[in-house]
């Protein structure tokens, strides 16, 4: 072997390191989604003239309770009247985008799916 010629070693670490460095690295980072504000549904209610309130009074004449009283009540966790942001994120490969309201009770994430059965 003569000056001249890269022994095969090189020449090899020459070729993984240049396919090893096209790929994507994951740094374990976190991923910002960028956020988005829809209107609440308050907010959709009050633009088509619906007064809550009166919902509100109207609806509990259906669970049997007065609407507004001084005595304690436990507390709605699912009442989604005021939510009002939302983030898309890329599931599969190729991602397909779904648009996710992020629950930060829950570490669940339920997609949607035509092929599920109720």
């Amino acid at each position: 072997m003569d000056g001249r010629r890269m022994p095969r070693w090189a020449l090899l670490l020459l070729l993984w390191g240049s396919c090893t460095s096209s790929l994507p690295v994951d740094t374990g980072a976190f991923r910002r989604i960028i956020l988005k504000k829809m209107p609440s549904v308050r907010e959709s209610l009050k633009d088509r003239g619906v007064d809550v309130a009166r919902l509100r009074v109207e609806g509990s004449q259906f669970s049997g309770r007065p609407p507004f009283t001084n005595s304690t009540a436990p507390v709605v966790l699912t009442n989604y009247l005021d939510i009002q942001y939302y983030g898309e994120i890329g599931i599969g490969t190729p991602p397909q985008t779904f648009k996710v309201i992020f629950d930060t009770g829950s570490a669940n994430l339920w997609v949607p799916s035509t092929k599920c059965s109720p």
